[in-house]
């Protein structure tokens, strides 16, 4: 199966790579890595990135935007 490895790098306070934050060996062949807030790292030295942004779609709180792009 696949393992999911989940990396929150809200607080951190500045720009930082990824050997930075202790994710440069995440994942496995087979496993994910779900970076929040990845736009903190000034690298990202995987082959395949798909990045997911979720925003607000609208007037209402209840409208979200999902974008999917590689």
């Amino acid at each position: 199966g696949l393992l999911l490895h989940h990396a929150d790098l809200y607080r951190l306070a500045s720009e930082l790579g990824a050997e930075d934050v202790g994710l440069f060996d995440l994942p496995g062949p087979r496993d994910i890595l779900a970076i929040e807030w990845a736009a903190r790292m000034r690298s990202f030295p995987w082959k395949r990135v798909i990045r997911v942004e979720i925003t607000h779609g609208g007037a209402s709180d209840d409208h979200r935007r999902i974008e999917i792009t590689r």
